[in-house]
């Protein structure tokens, strides 16, 4: 192929990977990354069921990793009735250093029958944060891990009634209503 074609090619290509994009019209803002007002937790919580969890005996795998220094720092597990603990401590305390690891494991006993059961894990601790005055304060912080087992129940009564288009029995959420008459 002759020089005189390819130069012509290389210069377009060059000219492409420089163009920089135009700036937005007046009155419309260019887009920003937006970040959430709340940061993210302090604290990195993480439980890991061994193989697949489903019960009746699971292990779950805890790991507690504060990502700024922390005080005080401890952890709670809340076990449903149906869940029976057979290994492994309720409540304790962790490492508040940051980026320290502390792991642990719980040891259940869970429903295989399909009635819903949960397993939450509570971890708290304060860090030394900085008021809008700029002056330092313990900000106190928990995270919640929920791990759980079969069917949650409805968030509200479950009732069954016929469809109005097709006839056909479904279930339904009773949501209570007042009617009033008048202005």
């Amino acid at each position: 192929m002759p020089a005189s074609i390819l130069r012509p090619a290389f210069l377009a290509a060059a000219l492409l990977l420089t163009v920089q994009p135009a700036p937005p019209p007046v009155g419309l803002q260019a887009a920003i990354d937006v970040r959430p007002c709340k940061p993210l937790a302090p604290l990195r919580v993480t439980v890991t069921p061994r193989g697949d969890g489903t019960g009746p005996h699971v292990t779950l795998d805890v790991a507690i990793r504060p990502v700024l220094a922390m005080q005080g720092v401890t952890w709670r597990w809340e076990l449903s009735p149906e869940v029976q603990p057979v290994g492994g401590e309720l409540r304790g305390a962790a490492d508040g250093a940051r980026g320290a690891l502390t792991p642990g494991t719980l040891e259940l006993l869970v429903p295989t029958d399909g009635r819903y059961a949960r397993a939450v894990l509570r971890v708290s601790g304060s860090f030394v944060g900085h008021d809008e005055r700029g002056q330092p304060s313990l900000e106190r912080v928990e995270v919640e891990q929920v791990t759980s087992w079969g069917v949650p129940p409805a968030p509200a009564p479950v009732v069954s009634t016929l469809d109005a288009e097709t006839g056909a029995q479904v279930q339904v959420v009773a949501v209570p209503a007042t009617l009033r008459s008048g202005p």
